[in-house]
């Protein structure tokens, strides 16, 4: 079994979390690291990807829109958010743990790669709901604010009202503020479900007659075209990243800890020892 880890995201909302109690401190690097350790002892995966993103200003995406992602507000420096990435990264290199990051590209593409090319079950453990759109091929762990649930291609549904291999659809004529992807202006989720039921597609919507269709929708959806086409192509993901061989993920075996416990210590991560021989424990 695979578990595929969208780490920045569990850092961000634990940094984001411990804030206040930890200002200018790593407990997000702490806390993100023990749910990681919880993630495994539930899930005991034969193999774990941690999947990151690259420089927002590297992404293919922005060749389609600069106003992909441009609008997030940047973190709060009280949240001492880049020294804290910067320190996760090199921790979980310390504890041995592969992560995976491909040039031009978001996590959520190397998430959806390692999915479709690996060959047995996987878990997706992401509080992204665009990882909705695997839930037919992989069990979500989508993360919620105050715990987390799991999700398949019922559970999507459920969510969304489309099934996984129509959340793209979905997406690009509702669109995603907090990505700056537009959608189809005045599309929104109830319309947007109803449009996908009848004519399955965004592509096959586009090259249907609309003549029937209520005057205010039909030309909406005619202004919105070129928006809808585009937000179809910024709401994709890659599923073809070259990833190697899935050996290199296997989930670490049992290792000396004086020298990790002593480096968690010099960087004020020894809230972590207690927790670092169980995380490299055979399984």
């Amino acid at each position: 079994m695979l578990l595929v880890i969208d780490y920045s995201n569990l850092l961000i909302r634990h940094a984001a979390i411990s804030a206040k109690r930890d200002p200018g401190g790593v407990s997000g690097v702490v806390y993100s690291l023990r749910q990681l350790e919880r993630l495994a002892e539930e899930y005991q995966p034969d193999y774990l990807l941690v999947a990151r993103d690259e420089q927002r200003a590297n992404l293919h995406r922005r060749g389609v829109s600069q106003d992909y992602k441009a609008g997030r507000a940047a973190l709060k420096s009280d949240l001492n958010i880049g020294e804290q990435f910067q320190l996760a990264w090199e921790t979980l290199s310390k504890l041995g743990l592969a992560v995976h990051m491909a040039a031009g590209h978001e996590a959520d593409d190397v998430i959806a790669s390692a999915v479709s090319q690996f060959s047995g079950q996987s878990v997706v453990v992401s509080g992204d709901k665009d990882m909705l759109a695997l839930a037919d091929r992989s069990t979500i762990h989508l993360l919620r604010p105050g715990g987390s649930v799991s999700v398949d291609s019922a559970g999507c549904h459920k969510i969304l009202g489309v099934n996984p291999d129509r959340v793209r659809d979905y997406k690009a004529l509702v669109g995603d503020a907090s990505d700056g992807i537009s959608g189809v202006a005045g599309i929104g989720p109830k319309r947007a479900i109803e449009l996908l039921e009848r004519f399955d597609t965004v592509e096959k919507l586009y090259r249907a007659d609309l003549s029937d269709l209520p005057t205010g929708i039909r030309n909406k959806l005619e202004a919105g075209k070129a928006a809808a086409e585009q937000s179809w192509q910024l709401a994709g993901m890659s599923e073809d990243l070259p990833l190697g061989d899935f050996e290199r993920f296997r989930w670490p075996g049992r290792r000396d800890d004086l020298e990790l416990n002593r480096w968690l210590d010099e960087n004020r991560l020894e809230a972590l020892r207690p927790r670092a021989s169980s995380l490299f424990s055979d399984l």
